[in-house]
């Protein structure tokens, strides 16, 4: 109930976005609460008293991934990069350049010197653990759906032994 409402509540807004009328996902957004108080989930309201879910609350994305793949901390690191944020990108994108060091012509502070400067192991860090993300959430996908184990077993493998992972990091291996 919480996916389904969360869903056309962003289905509401990409229409307001684009300049739809959105009565017709306000409508569905009605029907889907009455529906869940019907089964007698709670309607669920903001401090303000507007309705804002219908049984439970969408868990956050960094909460879903932090309870089913105990990846919190790689996920807020990527998405702090994906985002720009300077304390993530900063040792990804310069080093330190010592020739470049000064002093504060304000304050009399040593300034220390930084260059532009890809760091690549940081990014390579960066591609693995995307592509591990992905492997394990497409991983747990098959598992739900019933796909081939095998079959998506041996495609990992392939792929992941192009990017030189060692056996450690081959989760589906120890699900087979």
């Amino acid at each position: 109930m919480a996916l389904r409402y969360e869903g056309m509540e962003e289905q509401l807004k990409w229409a307001r976005s684009i300049g739809e009328d959105p009565s017709k996902a306000a409508v569905l957004l009605d029907e889907m609460a009455g529906v869940a108080q019907s089964l007698g989930y709670p309607d669920l309201r903001d401090s303000r008293g507007k309705r804002d879910g219908a049984g439970m609350r969408m868990p956050t994305v960094t909460e879903l991934i932090r309870d089913t793949l105990n990846e919190e901390a790689q996920y807020r690191l990527l998405s702090a990069v994906a985002h720009g944020h300077h304390w993530a990108t900063q040792k990804l994108s310069f080093a330190r350049d010592t020739s470049q060091d000064s002093t504060s012509a304000i304050t009399g502070e040593s300034l220390k010197g930084m260059t532009k400067e890809v760091n690549l192991m940081g990014m390579g860090m960066l591609a693995f653990e995307s592509a591990l993300a992905l492997a394990r959430v497409t991983w747990y996908q098959a598992l739900y759906l019933g796909w081939d184990r095998n079959a998506l077993s041996a495609l990992l493998d392939s792929h992941f032994d192009e990017l030189g992972a060692t056996q450690a990091v081959r989760f589906w291996r120890a699900s087979t």
